[in-house]
């Protein structure tokens, strides 16, 4: 008995903290014309609540390395092309210790497709930003960056409560087990905190199971 009614308990919760991550996510999107609108599901407010933040504008953190390249497979994404191409739209400067964070693209044309498509990044990613150099001989030279964010929330709040599904089992499953256990009483005291723990532990597998199953 004891057995099913964990198992039936672990079924529940999985799909209850599953349904209220996926009904609470929200995102800033971006139109054609740049303007950034609130966008998500129908409790997407608790989401901004515990993971809203604020733009520290004073402080840049640039793309480079892995971050960097990754920015540029994004691009090749949206915009329908290869950054690296025959025609050299552009091309990635490296520097003589590997780094790259600079893209260079040769002539005001090539500028104005990027400048056009640019809309079509930020839809994806909404934090990220670039700056153009001032003309040169050969062309302009971007790098794209982020200002820093300063949670209102720290890690350990924001997480359990809102963004990390792997971490809904700690506080939203204790929740849900004493909940089970006083709407039911189908176990004494003792086994109730006996399986407290091994619960919260298995309903962080269960959740994101039935999230990723159902959000395919």
């Amino acid at each position: 008995m004891i057995t099913l009614y964990f198992i039936l308990c672990f079924l529940s919760g999985s799909f209850i903290l599953a349904g209220w991550y996926i009904i609470t996510r929200g995102e800033w999107v971006c139109s054609v014309d740049g303007k950034l609108s609130s966008n998500g599901k129908i409790f997407k407010f608790w989401s901004k609540f515990w993971e809203g933040y604020t733009v520290q504008k004073g402080s840049m953190l640039i793309y480079e390395g892995a971050a960097f390249y990754k920015m540029i497979s994004l691009m090749e994404n949206v915009f329908g092309m290869n950054v690296i191409d025959e025609r050299r739209k552009y091309t990635i400067n490296e520097e003589s210790d590997g780094r790259a964070y600079l893209v260079h693209i040769p002539n005001e044309q090539s500028l104005a497709h990027f400048s056009i498509n640019w809309w079509r990044v930020k839809s994806i990613n909404p934090d990220v930003r670039y700056e153009v150099s001032e003309p040169m001989d050969n062309g302009y030279f971007v790098f794209f960056y982020e200002h820093k964010k300063k949670y209102h929330f720290p890690h350990w709040i924001r997480k359990p409560l809102s963004s990390c599904i792997y971490c809904y089992g700690s506080f939203y499953g204790s929740l849900v087990w004493w909940v089970f256990h006083w709407a039911n009483l189908m176990l004494t005291t003792d086994q109730a905190f006996l399986l407290w723990v091994p619960y919260c532990i298995s309903l962080t597998v269960g959740a994101a199971i039935v999230w990723k199953t159902t959000t395919k």
